[in-house]
């Protein structure tokens, strides 16, 4: 029995475009997870212009549920960027910690979303007076 390479080649190959392929269409999405019609979607717009590299907050005291987030590829929200967090129910407050590069805690804030019809709040994190300060758009 003889082993053919060539063979071996293109079906490597093909096993390799087929996974590069699928990974890219199932992987790939420049939306981010979706926000279906029965959940909360908080937008935080950073009118600042401080850089925030992570976003955590806790929900419900005693963080009965608590997370965060960063962009991707670990680029800073800037001036004019906004960040979501997408919740199955009404969050009630919220207490959000915004971090630097370092991961130092550079503000924190307890706010109450107001939403709009469509389950949107959008959050404004401003500068006054050099202090970060965060309040409701709706």
């Amino acid at each position: 029995m003889t082993y053919n390479s060539k063979n071996h080649t293109g079906f490597t190959a093909l096993l390799l475009f087929a996974a590069l392929t699928f990974m890219l269409l199932s992987g790939c999405s420049s939306k981010g997870s979706e926000k279906d019609a029965n959940s909360y979607q908080v937008i935080i717009e950073n009118q600042s212009e401080t850089e925030v590299y992570e976003i955590s907050y806790s929900r419900g005291g005693e963080a009965y549920e608590a997370g965060g987030g960063m962009f991707a590829d670990g680029s800073p929200i800037k001036k004019g960027d906004d960040f979501s967090f997408t919740f199955r129910e009404e969050p009630g407050t919220l207490n959000l910690v915004f971090h630097d590069k370092e991961k130092e805690v550079i503000a924190m804030s307890s706010i109450t979303p107001t939403f709009n019809e469509k389950r949107e709040s959008t959050l404004l994190l401003t500068s006054v007076d050099g202090k970060l300060t965060l309040s409701n758009e709706n």
